[in-house]
Formats: C-alpha cells, sequence, structure tokens
C-alpha cells in the first residue's frame, strides 16, 4: 500500500506551501520535500476506503482497524485544506526536473499523472481531454528516452512496458500508445541486458509465440536500430556499454547486469 510508504511530514502540508516559492531546478531539496508531503496526502486518500472495506467486509483485525484509524486521522489533520492546484503540483516539479535532464525526475513523472491526482477510475484532479492526455503520455515517452543514455537499463524496462501495456490507470487508456513493434524491440533489448543465453533463448520463443510474424521481424529490426544508435550515443560520451545491448555475443564472459537505480530523491512521488 502506497500511503504505508511515506512518511507524514512534520507539519500541515498548507503551511508547507504557504513557505514554498515554487519549483525550482536550484531548489530541489525544497521541490522534494513538498513533493514527497504531497505524496502522502494523495495516497492517503485510500484510507477511507481501507476503513470501510476493513469494517465492512471483515478483513481487518481490531488492532488493524485501530491503526487505520490513526494514520487517517492524522492524515486528515496534515492534509486539510489542500485543493487541485495544489495536489498538480507533484507533476509540475516532476516536469520540471526531467526538462533539466534529471534522469529520476524523467522516470518517475508517468507515475504522478498529469494532474498529480489518481481516481478509482483513471486520473481525478483538473479534468483531462484526450488531446491532453495523449500530449501528456508522449511527454512521459519522450522522458523516458531521454533517460536512456543516463541508466540504459531502467529507461529500456520502462520504455518496454510503456510500449507494450500503457500506464496501471485503469480502465486500459485510449490515450496510450500501444505499439507491439516498438514494444517487442525494447523487451528484446531488455532481455538481452538481464538474461541468461538460455533464458534469453526462451523468452524469444515466447515473443514469437504472442506476436504475428511480420511484428516479430519489425521488432527485432527496430531492436538493432535502437541499439546501434544508443550505443553510438553513449561511445560519443565516453560510457561503457551495458551488458548485452548489442546482442549477446558481445557480452564478456562473467559480465553482470547493469543495476536498477539506486535510491532516488523523487522515488517517493
Amino acid at each position: 500500500m502506497m500511503s504505508a510508504a511515506l512518511t507524514p511530514p512534520a507539519r500541515p502540508v498548507w503551511e508547507m506551501l504557504r513557505n514554498y516559492p515554487g519549483p525550482s531546478v536550484a531548489g530541489i531539496d525544497a521541490d522534494v520535500d513538498m513533493l514527497v508531503a504531497l505524496s502522502y496526502c494523495e495516497y492517503s486518500g485510500d484510507l477511507p476506503r481501507l476503513l470501510w472495506e476493513g469494517r465492512s467486509q471483515g478483513t481487518a483485525s481490531a488492532a488493524q482497524l485501530k491503526e487505520l484509524d490513526t494514520r487517517h486521522a492524522q492524515a486528515t489533520a496534515l492534509c486539510a485544506r489542500l485543493s487541485d492546484s495544489d495536489y498538480a503540483l507533484r507533476t509540475e516539479i516532476l516536469r520540471l526536473h526531467a526538462r533539466a535532464g534529471n534522469v529520476d525526475a524523467q522516470l518517475h513523472f508517468q507515475y504522478v499523472g498529469p494532474t498529480g491526482r489518481h481516481g478509482p477510475e483513471g486520473f481525478a484532479g483538473v479534468p483531462q481531454s484526450d488531446a491532453q492526455l495523449a500530449a501528456w503520455y508522449q511527454e512521459v515517452l519522450g522522458y523516458a528516452k531521454q533517460a536512456l543514455v543516463e541508466e540504459p537499463l531502467p529507461a529500456v524496462s520502462t520504455l518496454a512496458w510503456l510500449y507494450d501495456a500503457g500506464p496501471s490507470v485503469p480502465p486500459a487508456p485510449a490515450y496510450a500508445v500501444h505499439d507491439p513493434v516498438e514494444g517487442h524491440a525494447y523487451r528484446i533489448l531488455l532481455a538481452r541486458m538481464v538474461r541468461n543465453p538460455q533464458n534469453l533463448a526462451d523468452f524469444m520463443q515466447r515473443e514469437v509465440a504472442r506476436l504475428p510474424p511480420d511484428q516479430v521481424v519489425q521488432g527485432r529490426t527496430r531492436a538493432e536500430a535502437i541499439a546501434q544508435g544508443l550505443a553510438a550515443q553513449l561511445t560519443a560520451r565516453g560510457k561503457d556499454l551495458p551488458r548485452g545491448l548489442l546482442g549477446p555475443a558481445s557480452t564478456p564472459d562473467g559480465a553482470t547486469p547493469r543495476q536498477q537505480l539506486g535510491p532516488s530523491p523523487f522515488a517517493a512521488q
């Protein structure tokens, strides 16, 4: 449960907002504090539903209900007076730092949505037109592609998921760019970077089984083009090529995959 993973702010968020100067590349510490506080309030909005389910369906013990009650009372006090425009700061903060080239912000931008709020049927907050949602999704894809040079493995993983499945906001969003060829290409690259040769062969067999033959061929061609282009960019910047980027044959014996991103100041979005 996301709200359980976020530490309550030390004071009411409306008080923090009163002294907050607004998003700034130079003020990243203040931005992270505000992002974490607003995210705590956003995810705490699920507590009433959890309480209702626990009581009405008998799925929570007395101790669990007491804990939920305590957390709900605390969140109510800390998160009072917040408006949709306040929550929209979550998106604005990450957008500013993503545009400035912060790779953590680029890879976490997708999770806050275009309005900084989520609801049971998709995004909440200020209503968004189909055109606005489509533009936001293109922005998500653009930031993930920008992150490829700095963090190839998590960026490739993100793009494979975005093109293949889209964001995890119900119902299946019409604005998502579902591209099976592009998704297949990034899934191939991801498999190369994290799987051993036998697992990679098994993965490729499953991919062939789930896609039409023409999309398999197009995806493989596209994967090679992406890999070559990324390799050229990394080489030009004096960076090492990730394990498996150019195929299993290019992987030195004993090499290990690059690790996922470490703890990020933007991870608690």
